[in-house]
Formats: C-alpha cells, sequence, structure tokens
C-alpha cells in the first residue's frame, strides 16, 4: 500500500548517531527518503539501509541511489507486473 501523506516521528537520534535503518518494503522510495531526511535534520550519520523486500517496478531503490547516494540492500526483489506477484530474486 502507498501512503500519499502522513507525518513520520523520530526519536531518540541525536547529533553524531550511528544509524541503521530497516524497512519491510520499499517501493516509490517516499518514506525512505522522508526517513533520511529526518535522521539527516537530527544530525545522524546514516551507516546502512536495509529493506526486507523491494517492488522492482516501482524502482525505489534506484530513486534512492539517485536522490540521495545511499544504497539500499534488500533480501527479496519483488516483481508485480502480471497477474501475480512472484519473488525474482533472493539475497
Amino acid at each position: 500500500m502507498e501512503y500519499t501523506s502522513g507525518q513520520l516521528f523520530l526519536n531518540g537520534i541525536e547529533k553524531d548517531d550511528k544509524v541503521i535503518i530497516v524497512d519491510d518494503m520499499i517501493s516509490t522510495g517516499g518514506t525512505m527518503l522522508a526517513l533520511i531526511e529526518a535522521v539527516q535534520l537530527a544530525k545522524g550519520r546514516i551507516v546502512d539501509i536495509v529493506c526486507v523486500a523491494e517492488k522492482l517496478e516501482y524502482k525505489g531503490v534506484q530513486r534512492i541511489a539517485n536522490e540521495t547516494g545511499y544504497l539500499v540492500k534488500t533480501l527479496l526483489k519483488i516483481s508485480i507486473s502480471g497477474e501475480r506477484s512472484k519473488v525474482i530474486q533472493t539475497r
């Protein structure tokens, strides 16, 4: 499910804290961009970004790389085209 608006709350991140962002799914990358921005505003240091699954057709991983320079690691690559979703690659 994609969200078009909402609020993001970041608690407990202080200047120079090392942060690993972990999410269940990346689609368009919008939520991830908001998380990255929030950590950066708090002056935290992002050391890694990991998502369990990536919806390939939405190209969120590429968007994050293009807009922020961060590499998002994913465990599963899922294609949602066609009648059924299918796992394309596992890590």
